[in-house]
């Protein structure tokens, strides 16, 4: 048969052009840890899945905030606090990535939080200061109250396809099994559409300037950084 892009990678269709069932396609990306020197490999599968009845109904979108921060930064910690608010009130619905993109208020000593991956997306958006987010990729970065506003009226937005998630991990072997599902309950207004997946870190302690504004998440001296960027997958 045929074969038709699927973000910069190619899914085999029939001779009608539609996609196989249960095609697999299988990439892989390597990720390298310079805290514990260790490196990392992970296997991607794309396959074209049957859809789950639930991702079939017309749903509002959820959020997905990008919110650029530093170790360096004072004001950073009440920025954590904003999206963790924003999480508690709509847990599910709302998802913050704290993105580390190096510089001045991105020391890179112990522990080093800082990614490419992070220094690309600051370069993409331009981000000039810190905190500042993005929210669904539909705004500028924008200060933390704008980012409130923002998210509620995300919210309130019809989404134009629905994403299933799910993970299953092998400590023993160091894998992980990441599945993706989608259905477009509309058309998209973008004639191209991407999937990124992202690896996150939770609970890596350490100095963080301001973190006693945070007394949830520590001290100054001894601070608690949650949903950390450290990879981005596809």
């Amino acid at each position: 048969g045929e074969t038709v892009p699927f973000s910069s990678h190619f899914i085999p269709t029939d001779e009608n052009g539609e996609l196989i069932p249960n095609t697999e396609l299988k990439m892989e990306y390597h990720f390298y840890d310079d805290i514990s020197d260790e490196r990392y490999v992970f296997e991607v599968y794309y396959k074209y899945l049957p859809v789950d009845d639930d991702l079939l109904y017309v749903k509002n979108r959820n959020v997905v905030i990008e919110e650029f921060t530093g170790r360096a930064c004072v004001f950073c910690p009440e920025g954590h606090m904003v999206t963790n608010s924003l999480m508690e009130t709509y847990p599910g619905r709302v998802f913050a990535v704290n993105i580390h993109p190096g510089g001045n208020l991105c020391p890179a000593s112990y522990p080093n939080l800082n990614t490419t991956d992070g220094a690309l997306l600051a370069g993409a958006f331009y981000v000039t200061g810190f905190p500042s987010g993005v929210v669904n990729r539909t705004t500028s970065p924008t200060d933390m109250f704008s980012i409130e506003l923002d998210t509620y009226d995300q919210l309130s937005e019809l989404a134009e396809v629905n994403v299933a998630g799910d993970v299953v991990i092998d400590e023993d072997y160091r894998t992980a099994e990441i599945t993706v599902k989608l259905y477009y309950t509309a058309n998209s207004s973008e004639s191209t559409n991407y999937l990124t997946v992202m690896m996150l870190q939770d609970s890596i302690w350490g100095y963080q300037s301001g973190g006693d504004c945070n007394p949830a998440q520590g001290t100054e001296e001894n601070y608690c950084q949650m949903h950390v960027l450290r990879d981005i997958i596809t």
